[in-house]
Parts: structure tokens; sequence; C-alpha cells
């Protein structure tokens, strides 16, 4: 169904961090309005989000679709928190 990644596959990678949805969605204003997995939860560093105007405090697997070819794939955990 997902794109395939290189490193990381095309399904969402499970944690044993339990999170309320509540929770997830009072991390960063954008999740709400996302596709996520909220078996997914990845803790946040803020202190190393220098230039985060509205640091996130964990990170989830969201969905997102392509812009040029309109494919699903998952902006994992771990790629978020490399680049945030």
């Amino acid at each position: 169904m997902y794109l395939d990644h290189p490193r990381y596959g095309n399904k969402p990678i499970v944690t044993n961090i339990s999170m309320t949805v509540e929770a997830i969605e009072r991390a960063h204003w954008h999740y709400s309005n996302l596709k996520y997995f909220p078996n997914t939860v990845i803790l946040a560093d803020i202190e190393k989000q220098n230039y985060a105007i509205y640091p996130r405090t964990l990170y989830v697997d969201i969905e997102v679709q392509c812009g040029a070819c309109s494919r699903a794939f998952i902006f994992f955990a771990q790629e978020q928190q490399y680049w945030f």
C-alpha cells in the first residue's frame, strides 16, 4: 500500500511507548490534521529543536501523499526526529 522506504520499509514501526490520542494531538498542532499511527510514538528532545517555533514533544509515523505522483508513503517518526 505504501511506497517502500530503503531503510524503514513500507509499514509503520511499532514502539513500546503507549500514548493517548489526546497526548499525540497535543504534541504538535499538525498531528490532528493527519493520518498517523498512534502505536509508533518516539519521544522528542525539544532541546535539540533549535529552529522550531512550535517544537514537537513526540513523533509518530504519519501518512503523506507524494506531491509528484500522489502515492501514499510513511514519514517515519525516526525520520522526523532526524529532520526536526
